[in-house]
């Protein structure tokens, strides 16, 4: 009997290991793309932060459908300026992309995990450059 629950013991931590380093894989997979960065935004300079974005990754402007039946209407992929909530999507038209450092895209659980409910399409980061100083 004792070699029985031993034998199941070290299967289920087998199988843990398995499927959380699947996970971490999958997720850096994921985040792969997660960022763009001042030098990709150089490449869109003519452009504001919003068309930056749809042309680079436009992924991150898509949403799901609504939350349920009794909600119709989703809340909107949020924007968040150096830290500091914006509001929705079109907060974006009001930077141009040659004054940002970086933009951050977060999931809808990434996003919900750190800045609470009513991120159910994701968040936006952008950080702006600082001038000197």
């Amino acid at each position: 009997m004792r070699a029985s629950s031993a034998f199941v013991a070290t299967a289920v931590l087998l199988t843990l290991a398995c499927s959380s380093s699947g996970r971490s894989s999958q997720s850096n997979a994921r985040n792969r793309g997660a960022v763009i960065s001042a030098e990709e935004l150089a490449t869109t300079a003519e452009l504001d932060a919003f068309d930056a974005v749809r042309r680079l990754r436009p992924m991150w402007l898509r949403t799901r459908g609504p939350v349920s039946l009794s909600l119709q209407e989703r809340a909107g992929v949020r924007v968040y300026i150096d830290g500091s909530r914006r509001g929705q999507l079109e907060e974006l038209k009001a930077f141009r992309a040659t004054d940002i450092e970086s933009i951050t895209y977060l999931s809808a659980p990434e996003a919900t995990t750190r800045f609470g409910i009513d991120h159910s399409d994701g968040a936006i980061l952008v950080v702006l450059k600082r001038g000197d100083i």
